[in-house]
């Protein structure tokens, strides 16, 4: 049995994953400077991604993340790093999946939205949407990744492409929506509610649905106990550690990973299979996040 199919039994198994921590924060403390292209670390820096992606595999992420978030020819055209997409995907994939062989992990391509719009809402059309993505995934594929993570959506139409280019490269899809609270519930910041955002996750291509980023843990959790009976899709989570500050100058985040993890068992309750964090947290947080996943896989029995 290959990887990307001993991935998908694990998930049908229903065992409690956990994804790995935050990549941007985290490469901004290796000297990553605002405006920088993270992606071209994988080319430029890889000692320093595969430093990180190491780190998370020894702290107990199961799943660990390319660093090509915004590896997209939009994106990419955008920071001046033309006609990298297949170069920057590839080597970012291909040292993801380097640190999980030798850890014996699974690796998860970490694709973001394109700062565009689809017509007529924006000037972006539904195939460029569709080719932009397409190319990335397919980069990703040939690196070796065993699923996709299509994150930090708040449009469902651009979220429904890039699930469907996954589907139609046979990749495992997660497709993850942002939420903001507000004085009428949590809301993408293009204003789709839970709700909203929940039927368009079960109808669109992707294998799993959830939640990443936003204001912390707990506000995750309000967001996946209104979203678990609108899906029978595997719930993913990955928050971050809380809202930020600015100290000195930078902002810090400043929820630590005592706190997040005392948060997991009721965020599992909730209905969260996978869970991880997104900005602020580190490998320290997946650790903590590991030893409780253990002890609630182990409650739930080998079945699990």
């Amino acid at each position: 049995m290959g990887r990307r199919e001993e991935f998908r039994e694990a998930m049908a198994g229903g065992r409690i994953l956990l994804a790995d921590g935050a990549w941007g924060t985290e490469l901004q403390k290796l000297g990553l400077d605002t405006g920088d292209c993270p992606e071209a670390w994988n080319v430029d820096r890889p000692d320093e991604i595969r430093k990180l992606t190491r780190a998370y595999a020894e702290a107990g992420a199961d799943l660990l993340m390319t660093n090509t978030f915004g590896g997209n020819r939009f994106r990419l055209r955008a920071l001046e790093h033309h006609g990298k997409v297949a170069a920057y995907n590839r080597a970012g994939a291909a040292i993801a999946r380097e640190v999980a062989d030798a850890h014996g992990k699974w690796v998860a391509a970490s694709v973001g939205p394109t700062g565009e719009l689809i017509e007529p809402r924006g000037l972006a059309s539904r195939r460029q949407m569709y080719e932009a993505f397409r190319e990335q995934l397919e980069a990703l594929k040939a690196g070796g990744v065993d699923a996709v993570m299509v994150e930090t959506m708040s449009d469902p139409e651009e979220m429904r492409v890039a699930a469907q280019a996954a589907k139609d490269l046979e990749l495992y899809c997660f497709a993850t929506m942002t939420f903001n609270p507000g004085p009428d519930g949590y809301r993408t910041y293009t204003g789709v509610t839970v709700a909203e955002a929940a039927q368009a996750l079960n109808e669109c291509a992707a294998d799993a649905a959830g939640t990443n980023c936003g204001t912390g843990l707990a506000d995750m959790i309000h967001v996946v106990r209104q979203m678990r009976p609108l899906t029978r899709k595997p719930l993913l989570v990955q928050a971050n550690a809380g809202l930020p500050q600015t100290v000195n100058g930078k902002l810090v985040y400043g929820d630590k990973p005592a706190h997040m993890a005392a948060l997991l068992p009721d965020l599992i309750a909730a209905g969260a299979q996978v869970v991880g964090g997104c900005c602020g947290t580190t490998p320290e947080h997946v650790k903590a996040f590991r030893a409780v996943a253990d002890a609630l896989n182990a409650q739930r029995g080998p079945s699990a």
